[in-house]
């Protein structure tokens, strides 16, 4: 299996519910192809974990990278996993504000970070709040 986390800016602001609309689409596909994991919104700004198996996970980040609703794709972290962090969730969704994202162990600010080096944070980041929900 592998976990693949990247980081997007909108190309324009969604509405709650096109963000729901797109929310519904990509947990009808990810169940289709075996693809659990978790996308953290704020202000424009996406941070998606992608876990599964390989070929699914490359095929629906392939597939992300193609959608024009979004640009500044930047991938953070890739690695063959063990076991899932989301292994229940086929798309969790958390809206974040930045005051209560500041008080996450792991806090990476996803406006003025987009490096490579800054991967492990970006994982620890999406595992608290993963755990912050369940």
């Amino acid at each position: 299996m592998l976990q693949l986390v990247y980081v997007s800016t909108a190309a324009k602001a969604f509405s709650d519910a096109k963000l729901q609309s797109i929310l519904i689409e990509a947990r009808d596909l990810n169940w289709a192809w075996d693809v659990t994991g978790v996308l953290l919104h704020h202000d424009g700004r996406f941070i998606q974990a992608l876990e599964g198996p390989a070929e699914a996970v490359h095929d629906t980040f392939s597939r992300i990278q193609r959608d024009s609703r979004h640009h500044g794709i930047v991938t953070l972290y890739v690695d063959e996993i063990d076991q899932r962090d989301f292994p229940d969730w086929r798309m969790g969704y958390v809206a974040i504000d930045p005051d209560s994202a500041r008080q996450v162990d792991g806090f990476m600010d996803l406006a003025a970070q987009q490096h490579a080096e800054d991967s492990s944070r970006a994982h620890e980041l999406l595992r608290e709040f993963s755990l912050a929900l369940t």
